[in-house]
């Protein structure tokens, strides 16, 4: 694979390259910061409305049939997606038509034109992903940890904002959003697949080069948790589970101890080897499965310890997995455990380092998002240095803190819950 990763547009815009000779597909996606965290208290909603937004058409191709044809018709797909800290527009399709491909995600993602129909249309479409992300027991247990954890803040709302906040949208600001955040100090164009550097700088140029520069790059805000224990328990009287979510506050991914902290977790729950799933499941045939993630931004960042279990036995449930994060609190990991992990984990990075998308993905996010960890070869020599006294350490910082423990289940209270 030929690399070129420190490539620039005149207007700024960083060009992330990487051409492989094996594929005659090309795939190309432009990110940047301006997700839901730079929004204000009167713009709740804005940053994935505007996402929304793109796909009804732009003054070349008006309507958005008009525009999905210029990609469908060569046999491309697309999407685009908003996050708490980032946005991203993404097209594919095969080399052939790279030149087709360059402008749809142009037309798309930074042409597109805004009309109070679609505005209309919008918020009628994304009042209903609201509601059935409410309505979703899975949704509706995450935005309760949300708030939890981060209230008052724009990180304790979910991405899409509440219906209220979409009716308040207007076209004027959407515009404004758009006119302040879409310049080319806020993203990075990644190109990547059948494609000689000088093609991939020629149709940047030819179909990005407009962005405006821009004077600021977005400074993402930080974001305070609260550090209380709770215990919340939501009804559900439909479901035949009750879901498990218990939630430990971490700090955010340039943290000196995320590498640790991901060999730690890692023994916790993240595989069927782990163990939550050897407890829960293999032990003690509670739950199909269990296990444990992280979630990482800027300046902050949770664990989240999850099961699906039968109502009468979700307190049995927490004994056990309080019991596993103690276990880990109060004993070394055994050497073939945390050699197992390593190994996964590196495993998992090589797999990624064969994807040309990801290359250029990790290092469009050196860029954006500042990470302190500067290669893969970096990150693995970290992980491999973890030590069973490092896990232990933290374990004992992670779980000697208060956690958030959320439950929906069909009839059980709050003061049933022991934990």
């Amino acid at each position: 694979m030929d690399c070129n990763l420190d490539l620039k547009l005149k207007n700024g815009l960083r060009l992330y390259h990487v051409q492989d000779p094996t594929t005659k597909a090309l795939r190309i996606s432009l990110r940047g910061l301006a997700g839901a965290s730079v929004e204000n208290e009167s713009q709740i909603g804005i940053a994935h409305f505007v996402e929304h937004m793109a796909f009804n058409g732009s003054t070349k191709y008006p309507t958005q049939a008009e525009l999905q044809e210029l990609i469908t018709y060569i046999g491309g797909k697309s999407n685009a997606s908003t996050g708490r800290e980032s946005v991203k527009y993404w097209a594919n399709g095969l080399s052939l038509y790279k030149e087709q491909i360059f402008e749809y995600l142009a037309e798309l993602s930074v042409k597109a034109e805004y009309r109070q129909k679609d505005v209309n249309k919008e918020k009628k479409v994304i009042e209903q992903e609201i509601q059935g992300h409410l309505d979703s027991a899975s949704g509706k247990q995450q935005d309760i940890i949300n708030k939890a954890l981060w209230p008052n803040q724009r990180a304790g709302i979910d991405v899409a904002g509440y219906i209220e906040h979409i009716e308040s949208i207007t076209l004027e600001k959407l515009e404004d959003f758009r006119n302040t955040y879409y310049t080319a100090q806020n993203f990075a164009l990644q190109v990547t697949g059948d494609i000689t550097k000088a093609e991939a700088l020629d149709l940047a140029e030819k179909y990005f080069g407009h962005i405006p520069s821009g004077t600021t790059k977005i400074q993402i805000p930080i974001v305070t948790t609260n550090k209380d224990k709770q215990i919340i328990v939501e009804n559900r009287q439909h479901l035949k589970q009750a879901s498990i979510s218990i939630v430990y506050p971490l700090a955010g991914y340039n943290d000196e101890y995320s590498h640790i902290d991901m060999v730690m977790n890692a023994i916790l729950g993240q595989s069927p080897m782990c163990r939550l799933f050897q407890t829960l499941r293999e032990k003690h045939n509670l739950a199909y499965s269990g296990g444990s993630s992280t979630g990482r931004y800027n300046s902050y960042g949770a664990l989240y310890a999850d099961a699906e279990v039968a109502e009468q036995n979700i307190n049995v449930a927490l004994d056990l997995m309080k019991k596993e994060f103690e276990t880990l609190m109060n004993e070394l990991a055994e050497d073939k455990e945390l050699e197992r992990v390593k190994n996964r984990i590196i495993t998992l990075e090589a797999f990624e380092q064969e994807s040309p998308s990801s290359i250029a993905t990790f290092a469009a996010s050196i860029y954006l998002q500042d990470l302190k960890i500067k290669s893969t070869e970096e990150f693995v020599q970290k992980v491999l240095a973890v030590t069973k006294e490092q896990v232990q350490e933290s374990a004992i910082r992670i779980f000697s803190q208060n956690p958030k423990i959320v439950i929906m289940t069909p009839t059980w209270t709050q003061e049933q819950i022991e934990f």
